[in-house]
C-alpha cells in the first residue's frame, strides 16, 4: 500500500505527491500538521492561479506538420469562427476558468491543491499539455511543482518558525499554571 502523503496536487485525475515538503510535515507535532499542510496548499494554489504573460502563437506555428488543423472540418469550423467575429486571432480571450479551477480539497490532512477544470488536463498535464499552450508559456504540473517547491518550502519554514515559537509558549505557559 502507498505511503499516503500530507499534500497531493491533482487536476483532472492526476495526483502529484510532494515529497520532501509531506515528509517535513509528518515530522511536526500532530496538532500543527494540519495548519502547516493548510499553508503549504495556500501557497501552491496562490502561485499555481498566476496565468503567463499573453503571447499569440499561430496554430500553424504550433502544428506545421498538419498545416495548423487536424481536420479539413476542424479549419472549416475556426475560419467560420473567425468569419462570425465569434473568434479573434491575436486578441487576448481568457476566461479565468483555469485560474478559478485551482481551490483545495479535504480538512486537515491529507489535503490535495487541485484543478477540476476540464480544460486543465490540456494546459498542466505533462504528457497531453497542448504543444500550443507550451509554446505560449503554459508550464505543465510537474515543471509548475518543482520551481515553486522551494518558496513554499521557505513559506512554510517561516510560518513554522513562528507558529511554534507560539506553540511553545503555550506549552512553557500550561506547566506554569499547573
Amino acid at each position: 500500500m502507498a505511503k499516503k502523503r500530507a499534500l497531493e496536487i491533482r487536476y483532472k485525475g492526476k495526483k502529484l505527491q510532494v515529497g520532501a515538503i509531506a515528509d517535513t510535515i509528518a515530522q511536526l507535532p500532530k496538532n500543527i500538521r494540519g495548519a502547516a499542510t493548510e499553508v503549504i496548499a495556500k501557497e501552491f494554489v496562490k502561485r499555481f492561479k498566476k496565468y503567463p504573460r499573453y503571447k499569440y502563437v499561430s496554430r500553424g506555428a504550433a502544428y506545421p506538420e498538419v498545416g495548423g488543423f487536424f481536420s479539413e472540418k476542424q479549419r472549416r469550423f475556426v475560419m467560420a469562427g473567425i468569419k462570425s467575429g465569434r473568434i479573434q486571432p491575436g486578441k487576448p480571450h481568457r476566461t479565468k476558468r483555469l485560474q478559478e479551477g485551482w481551490h483545495i480539497e479535504g480538512k486537515n490532512t491529507p489535503l490535495q491543491v487541485v484543478n477540476s477544470e476540464p480544460a486543465a488536463v490540456f494546459a498542466f498535464h505533462p504528457i497531453y499539455q497542448a504543444r500550443q499552450l507550451a509554446m505560449v508559456g503554459w508550464k505543465d504540473i510537474d515543471t509548475m511543482t518543482e520551481e515553486n517547491e522551494k518558496p513554499v518550502f521557505e513559506k512554510l519554514i517561516t510560518w513554522m518558525n513562528k507558529e511554534l515559537i507560539l506553540e511553545f509558549d503555550r506549552i512553557l505557559l500550561k506547566k506554569k499554571k499547573g
